[in-house]
């Protein structure tokens, strides 16, 4: 039996599309979370990134947050990351990246 390096989950939440990822997000898995991405944006639907599970991410996996969040900030086209892990966060203040990545704080109310 093969490893899964990174689990993703997809779920309606109202007019929403959940995507939930555990586990890896690197250059060996950031294909697929990019198929998802496009598949929503493609279709219009809303997409709530859950990234509460990620153990670790590298800089393919940041790019695929960055061109969501570009695409979604050029478009109108509802994309939000929720609940960045430790890891994923750590990235991001290493990079520099959060003004550029469409980031919900756990306070806040996504409205889709």
């Amino acid at each position: 039996m093969a490893y899964q390096l990174l689990r993703i989950t997809v779920e309606a939440v109202e007019e929403a599309r959940l995507v939930r990822l555990a586990g890896e997000l690197d250059a060996s898995t950031a294909r697929e979370l990019r198929a998802h991405v496009r598949a929503a944006r493609d279709e219009r639907a809303p997409l709530l990134l859950d990234l509460a599970d990620v153990t670790f991410i590298d800089l393919s996996g940041l790019r695929v947050l960055l061109d969501a969040s570009r695409a979604a900030a050029e478009t109108g086209w509802p994309f939000f990351i929720v609940r960045p892990s430790s890891m994923v966060e750590r990235l991001i203040g290493l990079t520099g990246t959060a003004t550029e990545l469409a980031l919900v704080e756990s306070g806040e109310r996504v409205a889709a």
